[in-house]
């Protein structure tokens, strides 16, 4: 009997724990949480806004100009924190030793510290087609403004012209300022034959006169003359800028067109020597440096005075600085105050006088070159049939 009560016992023992096994476990009591305020993700500030982006950069036109983009705004303080501790590559569309290309390294060592946050600014060549080929490339360039680009001001008249590989709608350009100018000067050697305009239009084709190419600043200005003068030059075409003169040493040309500045910089003994005639000037005044040249308004009838300023301005102007369309509006603000601003910097003025290039210097503010191009895409089909055909070869 014993032994039947102790089984029936350990019976009652292993259900007991079977069924305490089944049973769900009692949790061991954790430490409380923290406060939710030192656990969860920072909120956004709910007062002050997130800085806006720069605007994303549009595809690079291909053949034919694109639609500009929209500039966009940003705070103000943004222009000098996004320029801090960057470098600025001004493009300059011509070769290296002009007279104007070296006005545009003497306003890169400057420009820097004038524009906010003080970036690094450097210089890189690319001449080629007129100035077309470094148009093209700051046209389609980033527009971060990061890139910036003289080119030539006949830009205008070489989209007017539709001349070949043109990528760029000079409308659309984010025009900074000017600084390079002051007229330009129709010259050949003392020893050639041509005396007077007189002279060359009795022997058609005969004068050589130098240019780089079809479309370039130095060949419209020839052709203006042509036209102005009614004469007709024999074009020799392939020079860059700095050679023309060598060529005209070596006798294998006898004259071109160039900035008074240049040639009061660069052939100054020429003339106390008598090696070179010059036979014209652009400016409606004459300059004081050659107050014995005429200048070509003298040299036409008045009715024709309205028809070749037009043409004459944008060869007065050597070459405005520009941004690519869609730079954010406020680092265009900061560059276009800098470019105001250090046509009056001393540091700068003083390096000018230094490279004896004060008779190239001529700052033309941005609206006054914005309103200029406006102006002349907006004439009518006869006078822009005229400005065509200055940057054409004559027929």
């Amino acid at each position: 009997m014993k032994r039947l009560r102790l089984v029936a016992v350990s019976a009652l023992a292993v259900v007991a724990l079977v069924l305490a096994a089944c049973q769900p476990a009692t949790p061991t009591p954790k430490p409380p949480a923290p406060p939710a305020a030192t656990t969860a993700a920072p909120s956004l500030p709910t007062t002050t806004p997130a800085p806006a982006q720069p605007a994303k950069p549009t595809a690079a036109p291909t053949t034919k100009p694109t639609p500009a983009p929209t500039a966009k705004p940003a705070p103000a303080e943004d222009a000098a924190q996004f320029y801090a501790g960057k470098t600025v590559t001004v493009v300059e569309s011509t070769a290296p030793g002009g007279g104007i290309e070296l006005l545009t390294r003497a306003m890169a060592r400057h420009l820097g510290r004038l524009i906010p946050g003080n970036p690094s600014v450097i210089v890189t060549n690319m001449p080629g087609a007129g100035g077309r080929l470094g148009a093209n490339y700051v046209y389609s360039a980033k527009p971060d403004g990061l890139i910036l680009g003289r080119v030539a001001t006949v830009v205008s008249m070489e989209y007017i012209s539709g001349l070949e590989g043109i990528r760029y709608d000079p409308k659309h350009f984010v025009w900074l300022g000017n600084l390079s100018g002051g007229g330009w000067l129709f010259y050949v050697r003392t020893d050639s034959p041509w005396k007077t305009f007189a002279d060359i239009k009795a022997k058609p084709e005969q004068a050589k006169i130098g240019a780089p190419e079809v479309g370039s600043t130095q060949f419209y200005r020839s052709r203006v003359v042509e036209e102005a003068m009614g004469v007709r030059f024999k074009h020799i075409l392939g020079l860059p800028a700095p050679e023309i003169d060598l060529a005209i040493m070596r006798g294998e040309i006898e004259g071109r067109t160039n900035s008074l500045g240049v040639v009061w910089q660069r052939n100054k003994e020429w003339l106390e020597k008598g090696f070179i005639r010059v036979m014209a000037q652009s400016s409606p005044e004459r300059h004081p440096l050659f107050p014995d040249v005429p200048s070509i308004y003298e040299l036409v009838p008045e009715k024709d005075h309205a028809k070749l300023r037009g043409a004459l301005t944008p060869t007065d102007w050597y070459g405005p600085y520009v941004f690519p369309p869609g730079v954010p509006e406020d680092r265009v603000k900061a560059v276009r105050d800098a470019f105001t601003r250090i046509a009056k910097d001393e540091a700068f003025l003083a390096d000018v006088k230094r490279a004896d290039l004060e008779y190239s210097l001529y700052p033309v503010g941005w609206e006054q070159v914005e309103s200029y191009m406006r102006e002349v895409l907006s004439y009518p089909p006869d006078v822009l049939a005229f400005y065509k055909n200055l940057s054409t070869m004559p027929k």
